[in-house]
């Protein structure tokens, strides 16, 4: 590892850690929490089944919007601080 590469992990050792920790946290609930609601909640009716599918749906817009949005907007706030 040279200097600089020492220096960019020192930098950016707080959005590591956030990254790993968030990600854990993330890997738990949809391995281990979201499994264990639908063993908890037994047979569903037609009416329960699709509110837990668009309960799945809204996550997987609101997880892509953020990714889409937030991220690229993140960028340019770093770049440009001017604005």
């Amino acid at each position: 590892m040279t200097c600089c590469d020492a220096q960019v992990r020192a930098q950016y050792r707080a959005a590591e850690v956030s990254a790993y920790v968030i990600g854990t946290l993330l890997t738990v609930i949809i391995l281990l929490v979201w499994p264990a609601l639908m063993l908890v909640a037994g047979v569903w009716n037609c009416s329960a089944f699709a509110i837990w599918i668009m309960v799945a749906i809204v996550l997987s817009v609101v997880s892509a919007l953020f990714l889409g949005v937030l991220t690229p907007f993140a960028e340019i706030i770093q770049v440009c601080p001017l604005w």
